[in-house]
């Protein structure tokens, strides 16, 4: 089913709120204009790049939001494009809710400058990486997050992918879990915008 707009608003809400429903949710509309923005930039890259689990209903459950090429993501969304700068001025002015050292941090992982000991991959092997995995508290412990990285690494596969990797804030335990249940295995570490994460990674 094609990602709608409706879908992207639902996606920038599960950031703010475990809920599914936003309705008489206050959230700081600051925060949720970041996620916003953040949700269509994967969107615009790669429109297949949004996998989502749904209720019966028809609302999301769950989302996962991966990038196939990580260095051809950055080539379109990093300094060598307006778009960088365009986040950085909202950022500067105060309309994401987060100061500037945070958005420098979320670049550098971005580009792949705030890692230690992870291994380099030639040019000729892009790799993929996870973005944003999230699932409905009220839905959650359901095996949702183990099908969306497992459509994630068919569709990784599907592209002739080989590599995926993900970070993750090192005191996340059960997330930790779920990687490591989809042979994910820690290789390196580095300061995310959050904090101190893992870098883990898979070879499909």
């Amino acid at each position: 089913m094609e990602i709608t707009e409706e879908d992207i608003k639902a996606i920038a809400s599960l950031h703010i709120s475990p809920r599914i429903s936003d309705a008489g949710i206050k959230r700081p509309a600051s925060l949720y204009r970041f996620y916003l923005d953040k949700i269509k930039l994967f969107h615009r890259f790669d429109r297949e790049s949004i996998i989502v689990s749904r209720s019966d209903s028809g609302a999301i459950a769950g989302v996962l939001v991966y990038t196939y090429d990580e260095q051809k993501f950055n080539r379109f969304s990093g300094p060598s494009s307006p778009r960088f700068y365009l986040r950085a001025l909202k950022a500067a002015i105060g309309l994401y809710g987060i100061n500037f050292s945070k958005l420098f941090l979320a670049a550098k992982s971005m580009l792949g400058k705030n890692t230690t000991d992870v291994p380099a991959q030639p040019d000729t092997q892009p790799f993929g990486k996870i973005w944003v995995l999230i699932i409905a508290e009220e839905v959650r412990r359901k095996g949702i997050a183990m099908t969306l990285l497992q459509k994630c690494s068919e569709a990784m596969k599907n592209r002739g992918g080989k590599i995926l990797r993900v970070t993750v804030k090192t005191d996340n335990s059960p997330a930790i879990k779920a990687y490591e249940k989809s042979r994910f295995k820690i290789v390196g570490t580095c300061t995310e915008s959050s904090g101190d994460s893992y870098v883990m990674q898979t070879t499909l």
